[in-house]
């Protein structure tokens, strides 16, 4: 990520990763029927995660010490070749 000041207006260009992982415990849920539902296999813990980037560009003014007017623009970042994409 950069950040760029040119008088009072600061520009921002970078890459952003987002996210997350939540994991499914089957037996926090239905602690009596949870064993006997994975034995004959209609359930099981998992996890569900996920990861993507995006694109940032930007910038803000600066008017009395406080940052206004900002004005940013998200892009997806491709992993397939494609490029970017506006989101």
């Amino acid at each position: 990520m950069t950040a760029v000041r040119r008088g009072n207006v600061i520009t921002i260009r970078g890459l952003v990763r987002h996210g997350f992982q939540d994991e499914y415990d089957f037996e926090f849920l239905f602690k009596d029927e949870a064993e006997v539902l994975e034995r004959h296999s209609e359930a099981k813990t998992y996890v569900n995660k996920a990861e993507w980037h995006q694109e940032i560009e930007g910038s803000f003014r600066i008017v009395d010490g406080k940052l206004v007017a900002p004005n940013f623009r998200w892009i997806d970042a491709s992993t397939e070749g494609g490029g970017p994409r506006d989101r």
